[in-house]
């Protein structure tokens, strides 16, 4: 007789929820974006007209409009906030409608599969009787007991399987032919559905099931979308690769995971019954090998993974886990960015908030998946190879990658300097996964949930500062093309929200100690030693290198200030590295780490606050929190120098007190301090000219002016027809190659503008100007053969003299009333051409001058017509001069016009303003 026994709930993988979760909404967004852009559901046609119309073209970063000069940044948000707002709509939905299709395919095949199921039950006394004491054994009693439905073979179920629904009680559909097998043939079948229900996985069994199903077509939609016309395929490109990756990755993870369920539910089965050679024979029938590749995408274990039950598989924390965990987070990092940037405004808005929240939520999805898992694997005792490089792999790839149907990706703020971008990435991920693995060490499987959540806190703090960190050193080199303002970003990152990341690490590291008292405390004041001795060596040379060369110059006061503030800051490394060896534990080495900081910074304080310096509030918090910023910054670095001290150390069983090591670290404190106050350092901390370069920041985001007018003559002076002809005379050589001279065009019927009130004002601008006839007026017009616009681009100049002096209100007046107006257009799919009329800031012209954009907008066969127009006016005393250049193209703006219409702008408005000079 078996002798029935209730085996242990098996481990749950909740975090699994987190994952799957995250692929179904990264494909629900990428494929909303992708349908989003190629069906122009956002008129995205008309905010690319409208860029298009200041200057941008296709071929720019959109990251990199983030660094365009200030005094554009109102007009191009201004073009793109509708259009950024619906964009983020559409990503957020995509990104809820496919976990709800998911949701919605679950519940309708489960409720398919009942109904099929009750109509061909059938009834067998001797087998639901011994399903009832097998429940029994396992607890499986009440509103948690599971309905035995029996099938006969004619119902096409060959196997046994488990169903469930949420709030009802699974049901257990076994083929009835097991009526006239072995009782131990019947109690493995059950038995291994009965491990399905007490890990509670099939909910998430049938979610992972549909997410493979649902991610193929979702991406083949990102894909095809991508395909529809060269513009979304050029901003697509790299998501399209990203997507047949990730659509492969998705299908072997999910097939991964049901197979761990499949093998989870036997060594249940093997537990309860306490033969495993009985589960052994019940489950792994001898047959033919299954080919490695089809290994690899079955959702089933072969036969031979089968026998060996009860063996301890760990790839859940592994390569393949680590690496799509890794990915799943930057993922959600970058759709989170791109979504906030839309929330918070458009891409040409302050990215600060974007930045961190996008930052803290990716962070945190990482952490929440991987540091548990780990935790779990360090109580298996397996090896940190695999985990680690999936890991590295994961995060640096999926920052550097287009998630699936996104348009833009961070990474590209990099540009030519994607080399340096790498290296900083494998830099941080390899220090952030070293912490997440050194914090699942020590809290255990059983610690307290708070010392838990402490260790995916500081985790998660660790990884979003770590990545603010890259993101704004980045953004600095690749705006100023300057080492200094690569210093300036890690240092001044800390001002920011992020800065209090070391006192979140702080937090995070004390709890988990706490769920290890009373050895790991017993550390922590072993290691006290070390943050008196470190703190105050370090404090005292930081004051003194203030107090001693204390200068009142501004820029060498800053300073001194910066560099006082690395000396504090090196006290950390220093700490954390004496901490792993007398302690070996990461937390309370980093714990030790920032309390050591601390210290420096109060002592420091106290040195500047004796002599008289530093005598307020906010010098306090500076000294205790930019150092410890630059030491979190500095403790990124050196983490590999920390994992070859944290191996060493971990030969010896049994490591050096800290009274013997204190000492040491004080000595080394010391000698950093004196290299870097000596400026050995320097390269890599703080130069004396960094505080120069922010000066020379501001001067590139000022337009530069136009040459100045030569001579002492009035350049506003009436013309005659000799002058006016001498001032256009120059046009012919500004014109690109091919290009031929054309009449001027002759006044044709005015068309009428929508709404009334734009049409009025231009009317009666028509009128004054009808009116006050010019004395001297000469026209030209050019047509230039120009790739990829329709009809080529015209060029209009004209030059008038009045009597007068005259003014633009005039403009002023029409971009005020016409901001949007409509006009009628013939021969087109839509009525009317959709406009957008802007008025331009100032690009350096000393007279008074308007520089306006015109964009409109139609349908003709399903593809969108573009007409940009540009006009620039300029009132020079009883002159004025319009320049007017216009071109036409079909979706895709052509890259090369655009940017040769904007310098030929500019350079007809110089000459011809020189030779008024003359």
């Amino acid at each position: 007789m078996v002798t029935l026994r209730r085996a242990s709930r098996p481990r749950r993988l909740w975090w699994v929820h987190l994952l799957v979760l995250l692929m179904l909404a990264s494909a629900g967004a990428g494929a909303a974006q992708a349908f989003f852009e190629v069906n122009n559901l956002g008129d995205n046609a008309a905010a690319l007209a409208c860029l298009t119309g200041t200057g941008f073209t296709p071929g720019d970063n959109p990251v990199g409009w983030q660094t365009t000069v200030v005094h554009l940044k109102d007009v191009l948000a201004a073009c793109t906030a509708d259009y950024t707002a619906q964009h983020g709509t559409a990503a957020l939905v995509g990104a809820l409608v496919l976990p709800a299709v998911a949701l919605l395919l679950m519940l309708v095949g489960g409720f398919a599969d009942r109904r099929r199921l009750h109509r061909r039950e059938v009834a067998v006394a001797s087998l639901a009787e011994r399903f009832g004491v097998l429940c029994d054994s396992q607890g499986l009693v009440g509103r948690s007991r599971p309905r035995l439905v029996l099938v006969p073979p004619a119902s096409g179920v060959r196997t046994a399987y488990t169903t469930g629904l949420p709030l009802r009680p699974p049901w257990v559909v076994v083929p009835s032919g097991y009526e006239h097998a072995s009782t131990t043939a019947f109690d493995v079948v059950v038995l291994h559905e009965l491990g399905h229900i007490r890990s509670r996985d099939l909910l998430w069994a049938s979610a992972v099931w549909w997410t493979g199903w649902l991610l193929v077509p979702s991406f083949v939609l990102s894909v095809a979308s991508s395909l529809k016309f060269s513009l979304v395929l050029r901003y697509y490109n790299g998501s399209v690769v990203t997507a047949v990756v990730a659509a492969v990755a998705a299908l072997v993870l999910r097939a991964a995971l049901l197979r761990r369920r499949e093998l989870v539910a036997d060594g249940y089965a093997a537990e309860a019954l306490g033969d495993r050679e009985a589960v052994r024979a019940a489950v792994s029938p001898a047959g033919r090998p299954v080919p490695r590749l089809r290994r690899v995408f079955a959702v089933h274990p072969t036969p031979e993974e089968r026998r060996d039950i009860g063996k301890a598989r760990l790839w859940e924390s592994g390569f393949l886990f680590s690496a799509a965990a890794g990915l799943a987070a930057m993922f959600a990092y970058q759709f989170a960015l791109r979504l906030s940037q839309d929330t918070f405004g458009s891409l040409f808005d302050d990215q600060r908030w974007p930045l961190t929240i996008s930052a803290a939520l990716g962070a945190l999805v990482w952490a929440v998946i991987v540091v548990p898992a780990w935790t779990r694997r360090a109580a298996g005792q397996a090896g940190w190879a695999a985990p680690w490089v999936g890991s590295m792999c994961g995060l640096v790839l999926g920052f550097l990658a287009h998630p699936p149907g996104a348009d833009s990706r961070i990474a590209s703020i990099a540009g030519e300097r994607w080399p340096a971008l790498l290296l900083f990435l494998v830099v941080v991920s390899f220090a952030a996964t070293a912490f997440a693995i050194g914090c699942a060490r020590v809290p255990g499987t059983r610690a307290p949930r708070l010392a838990r959540v402490g260790a995916v806190v500081a985790v998660a703090a660790v990884l979003g500062g770590a990545i603010t960190a890259v993101v704004h050193s980045t953004i600095g080199h690749a705006m100023f093309e300057d080492l200094a303002a690569v210093r300036f970003h890690l240092a001044s990152t800390g001002f920011d929200l992020w800065g209090h990341t070391p006192w979140v690490v702080l937090a995070g590291a004390l709890l988990i100690a706490s769920g290890k008292r009373p050895a790991e405390w017993s550390v922590v004041r072993q290691c006290s030693g070390v943050v008196l001795l470190t703190g105050t060596v370090g404090g005292v040379v930081a004051g003194l290198s203030l107090v001693l060369r204390y200068s009142d110059d501004v820029d060498r006061r800053t300073f001194l200030v910066s560099q006082m503030w690395w000396v504090s800051a090196l006290v950390g490394v220093v700490a954390l590295l004496a901490a792993l060896v007398v302690g070996r534990s990461v937390p309370t080495a980093v714990a030790t780490s920032v309390l050591a900081v601390l210290w420096a910074g109060l002592v420091q304080y106290a040195v500047t606050f004796a002599d008289g310096i530093g005598r307020n509030g906010n010098m306090l918090w500076a000294s205790v929190r930019n150092p410890a910023w630059s030491s979190f910054v500095a403790l990124l670095v050196c983490a590999p120098v920390a994992l070859v001290v944290s191996a060493l150390t971990r030969r010896s069983h049994r490591g050096p007190r800290a009274f013997a090591w204190g000492p040491l670290a004080g000595l080394a404190t010391a000698g950093l301090a004196l290299l870097l106050v000596g400026g050995f350092l320097a390269p890599v901390t703080v130069r004396e000219d960094d505080t120069r370069f922010s000066l020379a920041a501001l001067a590139q985001q000022s337009p530069e002016p136009l040459p100045a007018v030569p001579g002492t003559a009035d350049p506003g002076r009436p013309l005659d027809g000799a002058t006016a002809t001498a001032a256009l005379s120059g046009l012919p050589a500004l014109m690109p190659r091919p290009f031929e001279a054309e009449e001027p065009s002759q006044p044709t019927t005015r068309v009428t503008f929508q709404p009334e009130s734009c049409d009025d004002v231009i009317a009666e601008g028509a009128a004054e100007e009808a009116a006050s006839a010019p004395a001297v007026r000469l026209e030209k017009a050019y047509s230039v053969t120009a790739q990829g616009t329709v009809g080529d681009m015209d060029v209009n100049v004209v030059l008038e003299s009045h009597t007068d002096p005259q003014d633009l209100s005039g403009i002023d007046r029409e971009v005020a009333a016409c901001s949007e107006y409509r006009l009628p257009a013939v021969g087109f799919d839509t009525p009317y051409w959709d406009g957008t009329m802007r008025l331009l800031p100032s690009t350096g012209q000393p007279h008074p001058s308007r520089a306006v954009s015109l964009t409109q907008t139609a349908v003709k066969s399903g593809r969108t017509a573009v007409f940009v127009f540009r006009q620039n006016a300029v009132a020079v005393g009883h002159n004025v001069l319009r320049i007017a250049i216009g071109y036409g193209y079909v979706e895709t703006p052509p890259t090369a016009t655009v940017r040769t219409a904007e310098a030929l702008m500019t350079s007809i408005t110089a000459d011809v303003v020189r030779r008024l000079g003359r």
